[in-house]
């Protein structure tokens, strides 16, 4: 796992600094990210310190932000043309060791500053090649691509490679006694059945009787009908009355 140390200016990129750290942290881990304001104790010697960090780091970032040239110190003096600048201090110790990995860090629209804006012990920055980090809307875009050209650099070793978690043990069905049916259940269940039956026969007998009814309706007409006939059938012709002279 890489070590990373952020070199920034709190007047110039506070902001943009933070999120990156934070960023970072999440990809690489708080104990990998250093940063001044959460690490140095107080009381500690700043210098010191700052070369003891930077020399057991594989990458510095170094921050500018639109104000990282122009910030100046109280009598007037551009603060990176004082030679005990901290921020100057932290990357002349990282481009003198070509072990640590020194990256610009443009936010905030700012430009790559030229050979000309910066002191002769800084001018090799000029030639490492920047990375932009935007804000929103491209803030996770760029700082995505920023994580992938640090892993590229240095890939994890096999032991921080996360390890392939164990398969799951199979479930091993155990037999369990079948649960006890209460008798009311099959009493129920028989009295349906048989109200279903008694449903079934009555509905049976009112349609034979509706049918018996029906032929019975049917032959009364058919009689009647018959004797009416017989009637017609048999009526004597009415007499022919003749008249004599």
């Amino acid at each position: 796992m890489p070590r990373i140390f952020i070199s920034y200016r709190r007047s110039d990129s506070a902001a943009a600094s933070g999120r990156i750290y934070d960023r970072l942290c999440v990809a690489f881990g708080e104990k990998a990210v250093f940063k001044d304001v959460d690490v140095i104790p107080p009381g500690a010697n700043y210098p010191t310190l700052l070369n003891e960090a930077i020399a057991r780091c594989d990458v510095l970032l170094a921050i500018i932000g639109s104000h990282w040239l122009t910030v100046v110190e109280s009598n007037g003096q551009r603060r990176l043309d004082n030679p005990d600048d901290f921020v100057r201090i932290e990357i002349e110790a990282g481009l003198k060791r070509d072990s640590v990995l020194v990256i610009p860090i443009l936010v905030d629209d700012a430009g790559m500053p030229s050979t000309g804006d910066l002191p002769e012990s800084l001018r090799p920055l000029y030639y490492r090649n920047a990375a932009i980090v935007r804000n929103d809307p491209d803030f996770n875009r760029d700082i995505g691509r920023l994580i992938t050209t640090i892993r590229d650099y240095y890939p994890p070793s096999d032991d921080e490679l996360p390890v392939a978690a164990a398969p799951p043990i199979p479930h091993i069905l155990t037999p369990t006694k079948p649960k006890f049916v209460l008798p009311w259940t099959g009493i129920l269940v028989g009295v349906l059945i048989v109200i279903s039956v008694l449903a079934t026969l009555r509905l049976m007998d009112r349609i034979v009787e509706r049918i018996n009814d029906n032929n019975a309706t049917a032959n009364a007409i058919v009689m009647t009908r018959t004797a009416s006939s017989s009637v017609l059938t048999h009526v004597p012709p009415t007499p022919t009355v003749t008249s004599t002279p």
